[in-house]
């Protein structure tokens, strides 16, 4: 009597093939769990096989999406924040000197217009800065008179500070230190004597607890005395010194700056005048750069290709970036707009990292898209990445990247992001002895597969494999053509005794 697998089995031998590859097995293969037939009975037509020779791919499967071989990308070179004010709709094409993006500018022509007046400012002062050198001589006297005075009432400040102000703090403190000592050693006298007495009977507990209260006080005083007198010698005092000393020295600094300037006043006029002149440059660049800032509010296309907003392109899944629309800020050098030129496309791909070192570059390929399964489409290995990547969040699974290249020009409308399934071809095998994979079962680092032992058992046949694919794998030696191979375990009842 013959039995079809259970659905349910058959998902889960497919499942378990497509682990044998992504595993890496070489020439091993993994052990098909499922039990079929019951023990001792007849063995189903479909779980026999006849060992023949055949040929057969070896190919490595893998997923991922389409992408465009050359880009342009699109990035925001405002300055700061700005926001959207159009933007041209996702997935249209665009030709050279389209408009596809404008950006207020509001803020940039008000700066524009005040740099516009710093710039006739700086203009200004240059003229002033040229008339100033006739009045030098003047403004040199006064300004030294000026200078030797903050010199000397800095020199008075910080000797009435250190003489008057200083002594007098210190003396208070310490007034304070003393007297606290003062009090908490005679409170201390008191609650030691009122302890007696309250040992022996003499006083009250009330008594004895407002004595106990009042020794807590004056050592908290104490305390606070001390601590005052510490915070001025290690903090205050040395702020306040280095406040007074530093007037008096900047006065003095002053003071030597105004007489060097005095010795020799027409060369600092002509200082000046050149650095006026080098201001007025510096503000009429910044003026020059905030008119190409008002530029870049407009943004054309640069070529011809297809509109992918930047918010498309590698999001995050745990975190939904918002497609980009009018109102939306923007921040500098942000990424806009791609403009893939999808007349080529590349299939970026990932496959395990056991097996990312059996992908050669010019390896042929063919690549199916999920949104138009009919279509097949020849391509080849272009390059293979340099650094595995987790395959998704908390998977402990890496991946390589293989971009593809897709043969011929895209005749068939198909857009970067598109989901794809690829097979990497990595040899044929020609001629040899093979079984379905799921006959060859591995133990203790040996394989094995199983063999008709009478009309209704079965026994173990050491075997040597060789190269695999996703179904089938090579027999080198232990197995001859014709022979019978279970491709299911045996039951208990199924093993020869």
């Amino acid at each position: 009597m013959h039995r079809k697998p259970p659905a349910r089995h058959a998902l889960l031998l497919k499942v378990l093939l497509f682990l044998a590859v992504v595993g890496g097995l070489g020439g091993t293969a993994i052990v098909y769990t499922l039990n079929r037939g019951a023990p001792g009975g007849e063995v189903a037509v479909d779980d026999r096989f006849h060992v023949k020779e055949m040929s057969f791919d070896m190919t490595i499967p893998a997923t991922g999406e389409l992408e465009a071989l050359n880009s342009v990308e699109i990035r925001n070179l405002v300055e700061g924040r700005t926001v959207i004010k159009w933007i041209i709709d996702e997935g249209k094409r665009v030709a050279k000197g389209d408009l596809l993006v404008e950006l207020t500018s509001d803020e940039i022509v008000n700066r524009i217009e005040e740099e516009t007046l710093r710039v006739e400012s700086a203009k200004s002062e240059l003229v002033s800065a040229q008339e100033s050198v006739a009045l030098q001589e003047s403004q040199n006297r006064s300004t030294e008179s000026r200078a030797r005075l903050d010199v000397e009432l800095a020199e008075l400040e910080l000797k009435r500070w250190q003489e008057g102000e200083v002594a007098t703090r210190r003396k208070d403190i310490e007034v304070r230190l003393q007297l606290a000592i003062r009090n908490a050693d005679q409170r201390k006298k008191d609650f030691e004597n009122s302890e007696m007495l309250f040992r022996e009977g003499f006083i009250s507990e009330s008594e004895y607890v407002t004595d106990q209260n009042r020794l807590d006080e004056a050592k908290a005083e104490l305390e606070k005395a001390q601590l005052a007198k510490q915070i001025y010698e290690e903090y205050e005092y040395p702020k306040d010194y280095k406040v007074k000393k530093s007037d008096l020295d900047e006065a003095q600094a002053e003071l030597e700056r105004v007489v060097s300037s005095n010795s020799r006043t027409l060369e600092q006029k002509r200082a000046d005048l050149i650095n006026k002149e080098r201001q007025l440059t510096i503000r009429e660049s910044r003026l020059a750069k905030l008119q190409e800032q008002l530029a870049a509010c407009t943004i054309r296309a640069p070529g011809d290709g297809l509109v992918v907003y930047g918010s498309s392109v590698g999001r995050n899944p745990w975190r939904r970036d918002e497609p980009l629309q009018i109102g939306q800020e923007v921040y500098n050098n942000q990424l806009l707009i791609i403009l893939p030129d999808t007349s080529q496309l590349i299939a970026s791909v990932r496959v395990h990292e056991t097996q990312s070192n059996r992908v050669q570059v010019d390896m042929p390929a063919t690549v199916r898209i999920d949104a138009n399964s009919k279509l097949l489409l020849a391509a080849k290995v272009r390059n293979v990445g340099v650094m595995a990547e987790q395959a998704g969040f908390g998977s402990q699974v890496r991946e390589y990247t293989i971009r593809l290249l897709v043969e011929g020009e895209n005749q068939w409308d198909l857009k970067p992001s598109m989901r794809c399934k690829a097979e990497i071809l990595l040899g044929r095998v020609e001629n040899v002895l093979a079984v379905p994979i799921q006959a060859v079962y591995i133990e203790r680092g040996k394989s094995h597969v199983w063999v008709p032992a009478g009309s209704s058992t079965w026994k173990k046949q050491p075997v040597t494999t060789g190269r695999n694919s996703e179904t089938m794998i090579e027999i080198k030696s232990g197995l001859e053509p014709g022979a019978i191979v279970l491709l299911r375990p045996p039951t208990p009842g199924e093993i020869e005794g």
